[in-house]
């Protein structure tokens, strides 16, 4: 039975991750924060085939090209992959992964969305402990395209991000 308790649980996990690329890339792994990337020198390089120390430093760059086309702080996104994640390094180590060699591929991702997932409470909910409004609009502070269960998105009013995906109906 535990199998089957896992298993079941495994594919609600898949299932919310296949929402969450969808809404955040288009189901796209290389994927840079769109926005200034045209003008970017390095926007065209290959996310999947490099260390999460390159996807880090690339992000500094990237940051700092926003930066120097005039781009206010609160301005700036160096948003990676197909989660449109932030901290890669960080979030890398957190979980003990090494970021010089392990690369940023599409197994790496999903790997490191269990981080985001689990910190946004995807225990808690599973166990009862928190509600499924709580757990969605917890989502919705770490993926930008989640609608919270008013509707909108917790930074849609940055300028940057419009939520875009409902996955509300897959949690209840």
């Amino acid at each position: 039975a535990d199998s089957l308790v896992s298993g079941i649980e495994n594919s609600f996990k898949d299932n919310l991750k296949g929402e969450i690329v969808e809404g955040e890339s288009n189901n796209n792994y290389g994927a840079m924060f769109s926005r200034d990337q045209e003008g970017f020198s390095r926007g065209d390089e290959d996310i999947t085939k490099m260390s999460i120390s390159d996807v880090d430093k690339l992000q500094t760059d990237y940051l700092n090209y926003q930066k120097s086309i005039g781009r206010e702080e609160d301005n700036r996104s160096a948003a990676m992959g197909a989660y449109q994640m932030l901290d890669v390094k960080k979030v890398a180590e957190l979980m003990g992964l090494d970021p010089e060699t392990t690369i940023f591929n599409q197994e790496t991702q999903d790997m490191m969305a269990d981080y985001y997932l689990n910190y946004a409470g995807l225990k808690e909910f599973q166990a009862g402990e928190i509600t499924a409004e709580e757990f969605n609009n917890r989502l919705a502070e770490q993926f930008a395209s989640i609608e919270t269960t008013s509707g909108k998105g917790m930074y849609d009013d940055d300028g940057m991000n419009k939520a875009n995906t409902s996955v509300f109906n897959l949690i209840k």
